[in-house]
């Protein structure tokens, strides 16, 4: 396994009618490096293990498939992932998205002379048809430069999604860098950055590679509160930054800049519909929230 140089890794979990779409992206990928497809699939009760299985016999040096009958959750099965993966780097796919033939080799042109451990691709968002995600950003630097921008930037360009990405693996494994097993919702967040915060030299480009489906039956758009998962997740990673980096808490965790303060509202906006009541009064009670994990000392201005 020496020479294999990318896993991917892919969750799955009921995703029958857009699985097959997903696994031909990955197993016609232009890449000239060896890489291999990593199957998770945990307690699907549709034909998604079906699925799995034919492209596992059909492909057999290829893809690896990893079946139980029980739903352990996303953060568990990347983790699983992870254990198993052989490449020098990973990569996450979400079992109901595809990406472009390219995927793989635009990533990986910028490892080839190990120069970074974090290689993130623009994206689209896609419906019935594709439009450019919002992290069109092109930059380049330490993984904490890239954690301040995340956090005072605006609409969050350099976005927490975990899929989409090239990370080294020994950067995971070096600093025991797994998802939160308890968190099914922004499990992505604490994840990246951990791996942010370690990374030496990370890098974003422009260019759309991946083709994040916005779906309306997904497990996301049938919750009803995303507003308390969303500020538990902002709670951890002030929880694992603290104790490592004060000066970097101080930047961070001052206030919550506009990208914060704009998702939560997003999030609120979203959750009113469901809980039949108005986004005001559930951002109302978020902003103190906000508070507590941000400077308890500070207020939000201009609300």
């Amino acid at each position: 396994m020496a020479d294999l140089m990318i896993s991917v890794i892919v969750p799955v979990y009921q995703v029958e009618k857009y699985l097959n779409e997903c696994l031909d992206s990955l197993v016609k990928q232009d890449i000239k490096e060896r890489y291999e497809i990593l199957l998770i699939d945990f307690g699907s009760t549709d034909s998604s293990s079906k699925i799995c299985h034919e492209y596992a016999f059909k492909y057999p040096n290829l893809v690896t498939w990893i079946k139980k009958d029980e739903n352990y959750g996303v953060s568990a099965s990347r983790n699983v992932g992870i254990s198993l993966a052989n490449g020098k780097y990973v990569t996450f796919i979400d079992s109901d998205d595809f990406v472009r033939k390219d995927y793989l080799s635009s990533l990986f042109s910028y490892a080839k002379d190990d120069k970074y451990e974090i290689i993130t691709g623009g994206y689209y968002l896609y419906k019935k048809k594709k439009r450019p995600g919002y992290s069109r950003t092109s930059y380049q630097g330490e993984g904490i430069s890239c954690l301040k921008k995340l956090y005072q930037s605006p609409f969050l360009k350099f976005r927490t999604f975990c899929w989409g990405r090239l990370i080294r693996l020994s950067l995971l494994r070096d600093n025991h860098i797994r998802f939160d097993d308890d968190l099914n919702q922004y499990e992505d967040w604490p994840f990246i950055f951990k791996c942010l915060y370690f990374a030496k030299k990370a890098i974003y480009f422009k260019k759309p590679i991946y083709y994040y489906r916005q779906r309306t039956d997904s497990v996301m758009k049938g919750t009803s509160d995303f507003v308390t998962p969303h500020i538990e997740v902002l709670r951890r990673t002030k929880e694992f930054l603290a104790p490592r980096d004060e000066k970097s808490t101080r930047i961070l965790f001052d206030k919550p800049h506009f990208a914060i303060k704009s998702q939560i509202r997003f999030d609120c906006h979203e959750s009113a519909k469901k809980l039949d009541t108005s986004s005001s009064l559930l951002y109302k009670k978020a902003k103190k929230e906000l508070i507590s994990v941000f400077d308890q000392n500070k207020v939000l201005k201009g609300e």
